[in-house]
């Protein structure tokens, strides 16, 4: 029974959340515009962080037992001290983030204050052992990451496409889609692209 707010960046990531959480009273989720306009009663988001402060400021201060804040590598400044102002005073507050996903190429300004602790999450468990390997290599910070997940098959990496030819890309991938669906019986389900820069 702790009201609680579930925030993130990304509107997709913010529209499963909402879904996942439309049956509970104490929830309030999705992406932190919309989240914003519904606390506002606002038919559009604001996308001012400045002018949205100044509208939040004069709401019921401390609103949430616990906030949750998710993709916290794309959030401003403002956006952190509105959402601190929708903590109550002894409230629970979270931030998950990885600065390598970052969308937004400004510094990072997740606020570190006395008696918060971080927690590395050094194991992956999102892919199979084969895309974990291939991809560690891209992977430059100095944390030692593990794996706990499945082998998997083999992964491809197809050669570079033609960036002057706009069907170049979409030839190579159809072939190899084509070829795992008809040939090696795999479900569109259970394909993933990989691009790499």
């Amino acid at each position: 029974n702790q009201h609680t707010l579930i925030d993130c960046f990304n509107n997709i990531l913010g529209q499963h959340f909402k879904r996942h959480f439309k049956e509970n009273p104490y929830v309030a989720a999705g992406n932190f515009h919309l989240i914003m306009a519904e606390l506002l009663g606002l038919q559009e988001p604001i996308l001012d962080d400045n002018k949205l402060m100044e509208l939040i400021l004069d709401q019921e201060q401390g609103k949430f037992d616990a906030i949750l804040v998710d993709e916290a590598q794309d959030f401003s400044k403002e956006q952190f001290e509105i959402l601190k102002y929708l903590l109550k005073e002894d409230g629970l507050l979270y931030y998950f983030w990885d600065d390598s996903q970052r969308i937004n190429k400004r510094e990072l300004s997740i606020p570190v204050e006395p008696g918060m602790f971080q927690y590395t999450l050094d194991t992956n468990l999102r892919n199979t052992s084969k895309i974990f390997e291939s991809v560690q290599k891209h992977f430059n910070k100095k944390i030692p990451l593990k794996h706990k997940g499945p082998l998997g098959r083999e992964i491809e990496i197809l050669e570079p496409y033609n960036p002057n030819d706009p069907h170049d890309l979409y030839q190579k991938l159809r072939k190899v889609i084509n070829r795992l669906i008809s040939v090696e019986g795999i479900k569109p389900s259970e394909i993933t692209v990989l691009p790499f820069k």
